[in-house]
């Protein structure tokens, strides 16, 4: 989902279904898969890379990207993402390659 810089704090990212994640709360810590600020928690740590799994067809997702220095954070910065319906094959289709 998101390629991350690399720095020398944790970064934390929130995914909230439909609206934007709130900040979380300062002097609090989180887990991934812990709730926070109205989404749950879906990264913490300092890789350049994740994927997210788990999410709805057709669903909009907006998430929350906070560092993370001993239980406080910084202001977040935003990003969305819309997943995709799958479509379906019709029923007694045939298909020659």
């Amino acid at each position: 989902m998101a390629v991350l810089d690399s720095i020398p704090h944790p970064i934390m990212i929130v995914r909230r279904e439909g609206l934007a994640p709130e900040d979380p709360t300062p002097g609090a810590t989180y887990s991934v898969g812990q709730s926070c600020g109205g989404g749950v928690v879906k990264y913490q740590g300092t890789g350049t890379f994740m994927t997210d799994t788990g999410l709805n067809p057709g669903r909009q997702y907006q998430y929350g990207f906070y560092t993370v220095n001993n239980g406080y954070y910084s202001a977040g910065s935003l990003a969305n993402a819309q997943t995709q319906i799958a479509q379906q094959q019709p029923r007694g289709t045939i298909f020659v390659f």
